[in-house]
């Protein structure tokens, strides 16, 4: 069935008018209420509800512009779009029409394309704006619901009194930021605006209601750890290759801060032996970036420095400033939730100070030992100790940076089974550049069929894709080749999901986003030749 269009009402008390424009708005499928002067107009508004309203000027009784003043003062009905429709053409009638809240003014005789076009127009902004205020409703009872939760966990965790207030004004501050954002530019839009500037102001209450929910959720993080609901997941991983990981998601505000006058320096370990941890890979890096995010912050002028060593048999991890120190009296106050030190320039930090509490919790969980030395004005150094690692020699080959050898690919046909564009472009230029011919499948159907054609001497496969997803090209692949090497590109990082794949030899993976260091050492370890 056929969704009826918006319901207008026309208000014009000239019969002939009046049927010619109800006419005019049927056949565009218009849903249509009529009435011949103002009274009868409010009459019908409140059996149909208009969404537009198109009124003469110069009616019996109630005139068009005491109309429109009434509607307007009218909560129910201010935010109805009218359009009047007149004889009167002098701009002192234009000017006062607009004064009092209408959307447009045409004036007769009425020219059919341009009337239909000036609703269209005002009909669109007219539920641009509903949307927008449904969009901030909504937004409204999640940032309620949202606290009202958090309420019951601060409550449950039996926080002090000092605490809790320090932790409620902290909130509201950071909160506040976005909201200004949204409730400011909602207002914006609210006015008579152009629809450029309402498109413009909806990405920023977007933009703002995002960076809103994650300041929400970040409070839940720490509050997952007071409740014992943080869960610790072992692996063995490289300390050389977790060092570079953690360089790589601070770049930016390092160059942030080196812009300001601070250096920031990051000083390799130089030991000759290869070290491997057993530990929560993301939980250790959370304690260590905090670290050093902190230390960035609280440091104004002078260096920070991060790196590790080995101090009788421990592998140590610090992070040193020249900041602006810690007084003696806080001391065994700075791993507390919410409590931050109250300097005098406190405003130039902010935050909600959990970094140290969430840091200070998470070693405790994963048999780690944070401890500082600092000195007010002159800095601060913060140590995390861990136990449990092992020693072997180094690879050789590890000491190369990775680069693919110049005839690596070259006479290689790789074939790059990927629906997203960017990323085939990004696999495919750096293929290319070292000589591979390349060949692309944007589903899993695809690369069945050009893996059979061209006999590729190694597959990028996507996991998940059109069609046919990556799994099921797999399997049939191996039905007819066995033996080329697949590497799987993926999304996707839980093992269960990982084993689905594994349906032959010469299987391996790389998580997305793809590392170029790792895709070249799956790379050499099937397409170098055996010596």
């Amino acid at each position: 069935m056929q969704q009826l269009k918006e319901r207008i009402l026309v208000v014009e008390d000239m019969p002939k008018n009046l049927q010619m424009i109800g006419a005019i708005l049927r056949k565009e499928g218009y849903r249509v209420s009529m009435a011949i002067n103002a009274s009868d107009a409010l009459i019908s508004m409140k059996h149909e509800f208009p969404d537009l309203i198109l009124s003469d000027i110069m009616l019996p009784g109630i005139n068009g512009f005491e109309f429109c003043t009434k509607l307007k003062a009218d909560p129910h009905y201010k935010n109805i779009p009218i359009i009047f429709l007149s004889g009167l053409t002098d701009k002192l009638n234009k000017i006062h029409g607009f004064s009092i809240g209408a959307a447009d003014y045409i004036t007769k005789p009425i020219e059919k394309d341009e009337m239909l076009a000036r609703v269209r127009t005002h009909l669109k902004l007219h539920y641009l704006h509903k949307e927008l205020e449904t969009a901030n409703t909504n937004l409204e009872k999640k940032i309620a619901e949202r606290t009202h939760e958090l309420k019951i966990a601060k409550e449950k965790a039996e926080e002090s009194e000092r605490v809790k207030t320090a932790f409620l004004a902290s909130v509201s501050h950071e909160l506040r930021t976005p909201l200004n954002s949204i409730i400011g530019f909602s207002e914006l839009i609210l006015d008579d605006i152009n629809p450029q500037e309402t498109i413009k102001f909806i990405k920023s209450i977007n933009s703002s209601g995002k960076q809103l929910l994650e300041i929400i959720e970040g409070i839940f993080s720490i509050i997952l750890l007071e409740t014992g609901e943080t869960t610790i997941i072992n692996a063995e991983f490289n300390l050389e290759d977790f060092l570079l990981d953690i360089n790589k998601q601070i770049e930016d505000a390092v160059d942030k801060k080196r812009k300001s006058g601070v250096d920031v320096v990051f000083k390799s370990p130089h030991i000759q032996q290869q070290i491997t941890l057993t530990t929560d890979k993301f939980k250790l890096k959370q304690i260590f970036l905090i670290l050093i995010k902190n230390a960035i912050k609280f440091t104004n002028e002078g260096s920070v420095e991060y790196g590790c060593s080995i101090i009788e048999d421990q592998l140590r991890f610090y992070v040193k400033d020249t900041g602006i120190g810690i007084p003696q009296v806080y001391h065994k106050k700075i791993f507390e939730r919410f409590w931050q030190v109250e300097y005098k320039d406190n405003k130039l930090y902010g935050g909600l100070g959990v970094g140290l509490s969430i840091a200070h919790q998470l070693s405790i969980l994963l048999n780690f030992k944070i401890s500082f030395i600092t000195e007010v004005d002159q800095g601060s150094t913060f140590y995390l100790d861990v136990a449990d690692y092992d020693v072997s020699e180094k690879d050789d080959v590890k000491k190369s940076t990775y680069d693919i050898p110049s005839n690596l690919l070259k006479g290689k046909t790789i074939l790059i089974a990927e629906d997203e564009h960017t990323n085939y472009l990004y696999l495919k230029t750096t293929l290319e550049l070292q000589g591979a011919y390349v060949i692309d499948a944007i589903d899993g159907e695809q690369a069945v069929v050009k893996a059979r054609e061209f006999n590729p001497d190694l597959i990028l496969m996507d996991l998940r894709m059109p069609l046919m997803n990556g799994f099921e090209a797999i399997k049939i692949i191996r039905t007819f080749n066995p033996d080329v090497p697949i590497i799987t590109q993926t999304a996707y990082s839980l093992p269960d999901v990982f084993d689905q794949s594994y349906v032959s030899k010469n299987i391996d993976h790389l998580e997305k986003p793809i590392e170029r260091k790792k895709l070249i050492k799956l790379l050499r370890k099937y397409l170098t030749p055996l010596e």
